[in-house]
Parts: structure tokens; C-alpha cells; sequence
């Protein structure tokens, strides 16, 4: 992207510092997170539970301590 949505902007005003970022699945349409181009995510808290749908990255990443807060979104 050429600019910076306003979400990001006004976190980064507030001192978030950005440390990475996840991926939802196309379309924002699979109920358990599954993209066709990266692995299916894994909940670190709970190996035998899926992560959610469109924001599972965003959740995988928390329950893995990756980060302490994240934020997800379907567009």
C-alpha cells in the first residue's frame, strides 16, 4: 500500500509500535481462517482449536505471546 490506513495511523500517534504483520484469508470468507497461499494458523493456546475465521492470524498471533494486543479487520 502506498499509505497508511487510519487505524494504524492514529495507534501509531497513541506510541503502538507495529512489530509484524498477519494475513486473513481471501475474501475474508473461510469460517476457520484457511488460505490457499500460507498454512492453516494454529491456535498456540489451544492446539485443538481453531483460531476464528478472517482475524485468525491477528488471534494466533495474542494466544502465542507474539504480541500483546493486535488488531483485525476484513478490510
Amino acid at each position: 500500500a502506498s499509505r497508511t490506513g487510519i487505524k494504524n495511523h492514529l495507534h501509531g500517534r497513541c506510541g503502538a509500535r507495529f512489530i509484524g504483520k498477519t494475513q486473513t484469508d481471501e475474501l475474508a470468507f473461510a469460517l476457520f481462517g484457511q488460505n490457499a497461499h500460507f498454512s492453516f494458523p494454529v491456535n498456540p493456546a489451544a492446539p485443538d482449536r481453531v483460531t476464528g475465521g478472517s482475524s485468525s492470524g491477528s488471534a494466533a498471533a495474542v494466544a502465542g505471546r507474539l504480541a500483546d494486543i493486535a488488531t483485525g479487520s476484513d478490510t
